[in-house]
């Protein structure tokens, strides 16, 4: 079957949802195909039932906090009328920094002098850095291409010598980008932390969630669009001419004037595009990886860590749990939840065993934490994103060293009718919900400056 449209957006994620609306919003025409049976990409609530049969508590399995200065994810948030809930528990956090167990603060746990100042130094060192990258254009900076040669390992290596400090910096890194130090390059993260503005604008990223959980931003924004929403069509080819472009589904095919390709790298390289895409762009994509992350949310029928003086904050280098948080509803039944993340090694490591085992290897890090309530959850709700077909991975992609600063601006440059959409494509935010947004207002404004655009 075949159909006709102004414009066809690939990925119904938070991206491609923005883009139909603004486009929408002027008059044109609009198909999104989407290949999963739902809206919303790596957005994913689910809900668990109250002891009456009603809806009691919403959580979050994917994309889950927002910040202040996320200036478009909040405005959006006001205009679908959604809520937002501060964040944080008091208490002390829950270490495990080579081998050894301790509490301490949010930022850093109880360690020695040494230790202690080479933190001081690596955050000092960053904070040197990202001001030296262009904040619209940061592979330009003088010191990228230097920066991309090595790893981030390497990196760090150079100012941290011991153990607990190397432990450390591989927590902070994997609990922001679901990767280990080895897998991505210094240049990369320093131009994350560029495109948040600063380190501070990274701690206070995850200040606020989302009360009716964050699937309601893709959920309501998909409602006006509904019929122009295409679900379980994966989209195959994108062929171009001069005159328009070709958009082969599984079971439709599309014409129009552009095409705009929400879908991240690892899942857009698999598509067949005809012309072939420009080398760089190739490269890119060849070169494109996901982090590895398992979410759970862990139920109790109260948060009984706070008693024990904990804010239910777990922060390990050295179990399968790398990272949890106290995600208790702030009001109602007095339920208690502990969100948690399994991330990059760790992650792949349990992601080919079975539920089972993943469940005791994730209570079994809870209970040394926590204490032995934690072993017995009311339920234990579990993503796990390596395995999803159309995700492959999250929060974001990573890249090797030596590939941003060669080929990083064809993230957004688009392939004559054909353009990218989606968080990893923006400079400020990326990986975040922010940057999805932000990238469909970019796009949007690519295609209204084109001279065919109506």
């Amino acid at each position: 079957m075949n159909a006709a449209c102004d414009y066809v957006v690939v990925g119904a994620g938070l991206a491609g949802l923005s883009v139909a609306t603004q486009l929408r919003s002027r008059g044109a025409a609009v198909t999104v195909l989407e290949a999963r049976d739902r809206v919303g990409g790596r957005i994913l609530s689910a809900s668990r039932p109250g002891a009456d049969g009603e809806q009691d508590t919403v959580l979050d399995l994917g994309a889950q906090w927002v910040g202040p200065e996320q200036s478009r994810v909040m405005e959006l948030i006001e205009d679908l009328d959604l809520t937002t809930l501060q964040e944080g528990t008091p208490g002390s956090t829950s270490w495990s920094i080579a081998g050894k167990r301790c509490v301490g603060g949010a930022r850093l746990p109880k360690v020695g002098p040494r230790t202690r100042l080479e933190m001081f130094t690596l955050a000092a060192a960053v904070r040197l850095m990202y001001p030296r990258l262009p904040p619209d254009a940061p592979w330009t900076g003088k010191p990228a291409p230097r920066w991309d040669r090595g790893t981030a390992e390497d990196w760090i290596r150079r100012l941290v010598r011991t153990p607990a400090g190397i432990a450390l910096a591989g927590i902070y890194v994997r609990g922001n980008t679901a990767t280990e130090l080895s897998e991505t390059s210094m240049y990369a993260l320093v131009a994350d932390i560029r495109g948040c503005g600063s380190l501070g604008g990274i701690e206070r990223a995850e200040s606020c969630k989302i009360a009716e959980g964050a699937f309601e931003i893709p959920y309501r924004l998909s409602l006006p669009l509904a019929e122009s929403i295409r679900l379980s069509e994966p989209v195959r080819g994108i062929s171009q001419d001069s005159e328009g472009v070709t958009v082969e589904a599984d079971t439709m095919t599309f014409r129009c004037r552009r095409a705009i390709v929400c879908a991240p790298a690892v899942l857009a390289k698999e598509i067949r595009f005809d012309p072939p895409l420009p080398q760089r762009t190739e490269d890119l994509f060849a070169n494109t990886l996901m982090g590895a992350c398992i979410k759970f949310q862990a139920l109790y029928d109260r948060p009984f860590w706070r008693k024990a003086g904990l804010n239910g904050t777990i922060l390990s280098g050295d179990h399968a749990v790398g990272l949890t948080y106290d995600n208790s509803p702030r009001a109602g039944r007095g339920a208690g939840v502990i969100v948690g993340f399994v991330l990059g090694d760790q992650a792949r490591r349990l992601s080919p065993l079975s539920r089972g085992e993943q469940e005791a290897e994730i209570l079994d890090c809870l209970q040394q934490f926590l204490g032995l309530s934690a072993r017995q959850p009311e339920a234990l709700m579990m993503q796990d994103w390596n395995k999803e077909e159309w995700s492959l991975g999250a929060f974001s992609a990573h890249y090797p060293p030596g590939i941003l600063t060669k080929a990083g601006a064809a993230l957004w440059e688009r392939c004559g009718r054909v353009h990218w959409a989606g968080t990893e494509t923006s400079i400020e935010w990326t990986g975040y919900m922010e940057g999805a947004v932000r990238s469909a207002e970019r796009v949007v404004r690519e295609i209204v400056a084109q001279a065919d655009w109506r």
